[in-house]
């Protein structure tokens, strides 16, 4: 028999390697309204900040928390 075609739509990439992880979300309807973010971005002596890229239009901004 045929098995019927499903369409999903995509929502979120996570990307794991030991303790360091990165993580691409879906975060709107349009096809470039998503997040990037990198557990390790506290990494210059900042504590507890995070980094977020959020992707607009053909570029990207990057918001450091």
């Amino acid at each position: 028999g045929c098995i019927p075609c499903q369409n999903m739509e995509l929502f979120a990439v996570l990307c794991i390697e030991t303790s360091h992880y990165v993580a691409f979300v879906k975060y709107g309807k349009d096809d470039s309204a998503w997040l990037f973010f990198d557990s390790m971005a506290d990494r210059d002596g900042t504590e507890n900040a995070f980094l977020l890229h959020v992707a607009q239009g053909s570029g990207v901004r990057a918001i450091l928390h």
